[in-house]
Formats: C-alpha cells, structure tokens, sequence
C-alpha cells in the first residue's frame, strides 16, 4: 500500500474514538441514561471537548508523528478541527442556542474548513503527510535526542486551547 493512501486512511480512522464516543454519549444522554460519565459529559462540555482533543490530537497524533517520524497530521486536522468543534457544541445536549443563526455560522465554518483544505491538499500537491512544517523539521535538528519527547509538548500541547 502506497504512502499516500497509508496516510489517508489513518488521517479518515484517527478521530473515530472521539467521534465514536461522543455519538454514543448522545445516543445514551438522549435515552435518558444516567451514569457518572455521563452525567459529567454532559455538565462539562468545554472539559470534555478539551479532554477528546487532548486525546485523539495530543496524544494519537503525537504516537503516530514519532512511529513515521514526521508531524504532519496536525496541519490536515487544523482544516477540519473547527467543523468538529462546531457540530460538537450545536449537538450538545445543553446547548442553547439560536437554530438559524446556529445553522449559518455551522455553514460558513464549512466553507472556511473547505477552502483551507482545499489550501493545504494544493500546497501538499494533492498528497496526504507529504511533508511537515518545516519548523518542525528545524526543531528536529535542535533538539536532536530529545526531540521525541519535546515535540509532544512544542507541536501538539501548545496548540491546545
């Protein structure tokens, strides 16, 4: 199996636990289900959207960046990241919002998420992991020996909000 298609099948299957886990919270939240977890879940959603993104992009992206040696998963997914987010708070259970005025800022997100992506896939000559920024490549060779477990900090938990 090519790189290219390698790349785009774990960049498709990575999110899978947290989009999994979150469809299934709100399949039981909507059932009326009442255990602990739950019940967290549903009273920290800012707690729990920083807890999945810690997860699956911290640490899958981290894991999966020191096997192929190249940090490249988290340029796709900041393309995407915000549409996730988006839908994420629009489907909580306790969200209130305005359902129009929900539904226009959901759209646009898409849109912007769209031209990015199309951005990035342009740049990356339509391959999927080409290349990682090169900063990260600079911060490769300064840190030499260390890089490995520097990098989970300077790529991936810095960019958490």
């Amino acid at each position: 199996m090519g790189r290219n298609l390698k790349n785009a099948i774990l960049a498709i299957l990575i999110p899978l636990p947290s989009i999994t886990f979150y469809l299934t919270f709100l399949h039981y939240n909507n059932n009326n289900y009442s255990s602990s977890l739950w019940i967290w879940c549903s009273h920290n959603p800012f707690l729990l959207a920083n807890l999945l993104f810690f997860i699956n992009i911290n640490l899958f992206f981290w894991i999966i960046g020191l096997l192929q040696s190249c940090h490249w998963m988290i340029d796709l997914y900041w393309t995407v990241i915000p549409v996730m987010l988006s839908h994420y708070y629009a489907t909580h259970p306790f969200a209130k919002h305005n359902l129009w005025r929900s539904n226009v800022v959901i759209l646009l997100t898409w849109l912007w998420s769209i031209r990015l992506t199309h951005s990035y896939f342009r740049r990356e000559k339509w391959q999927w992991g080409e290349r990682e920024d090169w900063r990260f490549n600079e911060m490769r060779i300064q840190y030499g020996k260390h890089w490995w477990w520097i990098s989970f900090f300077l790529v991936y938990v810095s960019q958490q909000k």
